[in-house]
């Protein structure tokens, strides 16, 4: 009685242009050109919720449509008249030499009747590692699918959960290799790993590489990179400058629109290479032909140290002022200045001075410049 109501159909066509969640099959014993003879079947889901009738409520469920040339099994309660989709079969279940037997590996064709089928059930990605499935896939026509995969051998293990869409694009999330990965098709996105991940970034670590331009923006609010108890922060632009149509091409720009650029070091923790060396902010173009320039506006240039200040230059050493050119040693104001910091080591001769070509050398010789800290490092002493 049972084989009545449930019966090996194939799916002749999913049209369905009255969107009324019909496809029409056909009994295993008839060919495509018997479409006439093809029957509704209904196509059910797990689960299905009707909207309610108001503006906050949709229709919530889940589909899955088999493709034209899949056998399927179909249903009919013994009190209705409706055939009702409810499963898919692998393969070609009324074909003696497509039937599978313990051990085989068919190769049969399934799915698509024009496309070769390579593993019948379950997906290949999930018999990797082993000859049993290890996980769930769902897996559409067109090549979008939701892995879940537990596979494992005992050279390899296969943990992973991937969302794929048809195009390659992936949300990967790999237990294996202790990272997880957002990205298109070309490989480019964010990657974020472990602590057991072994890769170039090392443990609990963060890429976001693109091929292309790459915008960080905030409309409303702030915008902080911050290094808190690591190494360091770089910024660096490696591109070279090959373009005459573009003079920017290489640059770095530090810009803002309507206040103040601040950039200070605040010396708040203990200097372990070297304490007696001291650590500041170095602006260095020696290795370059270009030049170091300041432009200010009508608020002027100040310059304030609570120790030397020291100019050395290899041609001419030019002040043009369209005012007075003003110098006063032993200025009380300098002094009220430098008065909060500790004291500078003492100029040989007496304070208040102005000397033009002094016998004594003064100021700091470039031999002796204070070094930045790859130089320190590099340094011997």
């Amino acid at each position: 009685m049972l084989g009545d109501f449930i019966k090996i159909a194939k799916v002749a066509s999913i049209k369905d242009p009255s969107k009324s969640s019909v496809m029409s099959c056909l009994w295993p014993e008839e060919n495509e050109e018997d479409g006439d003879k093809a029957f509704p079947v209904l196509y059910t889901s797990p689960f299905y919720s009707p909207p309610a009738g108001n503006e906050n409520s949709e229709f919530a469920g889940m589909y899955a449509v088999p493709t034209e040339g899949s056998f399927v099994l179909v249903a009919r309660a013994w009190n209705g008249r409706d055939w009702f989709y409810i499963s898919s079969i692998n393969g070609d279940p009324t074909s003696e030499t497509g039937k599978a037997q313990p051990g085989d590996i068919p190769d049969r064709i399934t799915g698509v009747n024009h496309q070769a089928y390579e593993n019948a059930s379950p997906a290949n990605e999930l018999t990797e590692l082993s000859d049993r499935p290890w996980g769930v896939m769902l897996k559409s026509p067109g090549g979008s699918q939701l892995q879940m995969n537990d596979g494992a051998s005992k050279e390899d293990l296969g943990w992973r959960t991937l969302l794929q869409s048809m195009t390659k694009k992936i949300l990967l999330m790999a237990d294996n290799s202790d990272f997880q990965a957002f990205s298109n098709q070309h490989g480019e996105g964010l990657k974020i790993a472990g602590d057991k991940y072994e890769g170039l970034n090392g443990p609990e670590s963060g890429a976001l590489c693109v091929k292309g331009n790459l915008f960080l923006e905030s409309r409303e609010g702030s915008l902080g990179v911050k290094v808190e108890g690591g190494d360091s922060l770089d910024i660096t632009n490696k591109t070279p400058n090959y373009n005459k149509l573009n003079p920017n091409e290489g640059q770095v720009t530090i810009a803002s629109y309507s206040n103040s650029v601040n950039i200070s070091t605040k010396g708040v923790s203990e200097v372990i290479q070297n304490p007696l060396l001291p650590k500041g902010i170095f602006i260095d173009a020696s290795n370059f032909m270009g030049v170091v320039q300041i432009r200010a506006g009508s608020g002027g240039l100040q310059v304030f140290s609570a120790g030397n200040i020291d100019f050395n230059c290899g041609g001419n050493f030019n002040i043009n002022a369209k005012g007075h050119v003003n110098i006063s040693a032993g200025s009380p104001l300098a002094q009220s200045w430098a008065a909060s910091y500790p004291p500078p080591t003492p100029p040989p001769g007496d304070l208040g001075l102005v000397e033009l070509n002094p016998v004594i050398p003064v100021g700091l010789p470039p031999e002796l410049k204070t070094l930045n800290n790859e130089e320190q490092w590099a340094s011997p002493v």
